[in-house]
């Protein structure tokens, strides 16, 4: 039955974008098409669901990893590196005001 599925080209389209709806019109045509059957529609369906998430899955982690090689490359501080700022700068202050305090 998959085989019958990746013939038609399903596979070549992108199958990680493809929504739900989108899965059970083309296997509706395709059984409307007689190339596969009714029975194998309702796996065709689930199986190709499943896939279309995993497949959504692995383009996310691509994408990710991408733009985290990216930012990487640009020196972009991460949010650790801003809290880690923003934690001194706020120690900082601190001390500034106690200084000051001091002072009077």
């Amino acid at each position: 039955m998959m085989e019958k599925l990746r013939k038609l080209g399903l596979y070549g389209i992108g199958l990680a974008v493809l929504t739900e709806e989108k899965i059970e019109e083309f296997v509706r045509e395709a059984v409307s098409e007689g190339k596969i059957t009714k029975e194998e529609s309702k796996k065709a369906v689930s199986s190709l669901i499943e896939e279309s998430k995993k497949e959504r899955a692995k383009l996310n982690d691509s994408i990710r990893s991408e733009v985290k090689k990216a930012v990487s490359e640009l020196g972009v501080p991460q949010k650790k590196d801003l809290s880690s700022l923003e934690s001194r700068i706020n120690s900082l202050e601190k001390k500034i005001l106690k200084a000051l305090k001091e002072e009077r």
